[in-house]
């Protein structure tokens, strides 16, 4: 009977604190948000990006989402711990399906310092949208062509500068059903001008998430890296032919037809 209270003890207290340090990790973003601009970040703020990865890796334990990636392998090349070295950042494209998606990469990929482009109201959370800002997330203004340049020119300038890779979901939205939605082609400006790789991805079941709450359980989500498309291949091909090559190699993942 005393060996079962300590275990029920201990696996009360290594819970409690998890979830100490869980509301302490959002208290110090909080803090720190207090210091952000709402501005375009071009430099390297390391204590951000290590920030984000507590709270994603936290946020993804609470909420029973076990995450596993696959083919990571194939980042191999981009592992340079001098980001400053050539080739060291790329473009990450992948299937969108769920808010918790670029949550997942910062937990999983953090040390690839990947900064995403998102629309204008994920900037705009409290606390989170001032956060990732400093993790050199960008927004995008679809409605404007002017300011959607302007967005990728700045990554652009990013990836030159070995500042961050970009990430990008080509579809422009959620998917509702989970099928590959069309992709925009305009987006493949970035590796293009900027003449790095692009490493194409598939995410699956960060959609099932969400509908668990509050009732939460288990679900296994899962991130594949599905293959790279090299710097020469962007450099000879036009965007849209960008576009097409990774677009196939998701849908034929995904088990899709194109």
């Amino acid at each position: 009977m005393a060996i079962l209270k300590y275990i029920l003890f201990t696996i009360l207290g290594l819970l409690g604190l998890f979830i100490g340090c869980f509301v302490l990790s959002l208290f110090v973003s909080f803090l720190y948000s207090l210091s952000v601009k709402k501005e375009k970040y071009f430099d390297k703020h390391p204590f951000a990006w290590l920030l984000g990865r507590i709270v994603c890796g936290f946020s993804f334990w609470i909420l029973g989402a076990h995450a596993k990636v696959y083919g990571l392998e194939k980042l191999e090349p981009f592992s340079k711990k001098n980001s400053k070295e050539e080739g060291s950042n790329f473009v990450f494209v992948c299937n969108h399906l769920s808010k918790f998606d670029p949550m997942f990469v910062l937990y999983k990929l953090n040390k690839y310092h990947i900064g995403f482009i998102s629309k204008h109201s994920n900037l705009q959370i409290p606390v989170v949208g001032k956060c990732v800002r400093k993790m050199n997330f960008q927004e995008i203004d679809r409605e404007s062509p002017q300011k959607a340049m302007q967005t990728i020119n700045d990554s652009v300038t990013m990836l030159k500068d070995k500042t961050c890779s970009i990430g990008i979901y080509p579809e422009g939205t959620r998917s509702l059903d989970g099928h590959l939605g069309p992709f925009h082609s305009f987006v493949f400006r970035i590796p293009k001008n900027a003449e790095v790789p692009v490493v194409v991805a598939v995410v699956r079941n960060t959609n099932k998430i969400a509908k668990q709450i509050p009732f939460l359980g288990h679900v296994n989500v899962s991130l594949t890296i599905v293959g790279v498309i090299d710097a020469d291949y962007v450099k000879e091909h036009k965007s849209v032919e960008i576009s097409q090559l990774a677009e196939s190699m998701i849908r034929e993942e995904l088990g899709e037809n194109a």
